[in-house]
């Protein structure tokens, strides 16, 4: 009868550990956080003028990144933001955005493929055919920056194969 105690108690603490580390973490600081409007894509990209100079926060993947002149430029295909603010990996896209840095970015870092959180103020759309930028293309100005980490499959493994493993890493992470 004294074991049970002890051993209930390690189990809710097992629990709450556990618990504890599903919770969604923020890649983006709580102040940024605190004052970014919470807005869908498609409703900034058809609204942009009622939204220049606020700070929003996207996600997405990396087309490509340019220096010129001391500001970087990275483009990005906009994806829906999952828990912890992470990127969709359905492929779901509503359009792009280009991320302006006072400042340079190290392509070979910020390279095309990677997933990335944004966080920055509407500078308004983009020009049409700019870049590589899908369209509509909206401009932000740079306040934070999240790279997710990338995770290579091994060669041998097929598609179904890449998708379990890939599903495993996501659900046991």
């Amino acid at each position: 009868m004294n074991m049970i105690r002890p051993l209930l108690l390690i189990m809710l603490i097992f629990i709450y550990t556990a618990f504890c580390s599903c919770v969604s973490r923020t890649v983006i600081s709580e102040q940024i956080k605190a004052e970014a409007e919470r807005v869908s894509f498609k409703t900034l990209a058809q609204e942009t003028d009622k939204y220049e100079g606020k700070t929003v926060i996207l996600g997405g993947y990396i087309i490509e990144t340019k220096n010129i002149a001391g500001v970087a430029n990275m483009t990005v295909l906009q994806t829906p933001l999952m828990s912890g603010e992470e990127p969709s990996t359905t492929g779901r896209s509503e359009g792009g955005f280009i991320l302006s840095y006072n400042g340079r970015l190290e392509p070979e870092v910020y390279e095309k493929g990677r997933r990335a959180t944004v966080a920055g103020k509407v500078a308004g759309r983009a020009n049409e055919g700019t870049g590589n930028c899908p369209e509509p293309c909206l401009k932000l100005e740079y306040l934070q920056i999240y790279l997710w980490p990338m995770y290579e499959s091994p060669s041998y493994l097929s598609d179904e194969e890449e998708r379990s493993a890939l599903y495993e890493r996501w659900f046991y992470h």
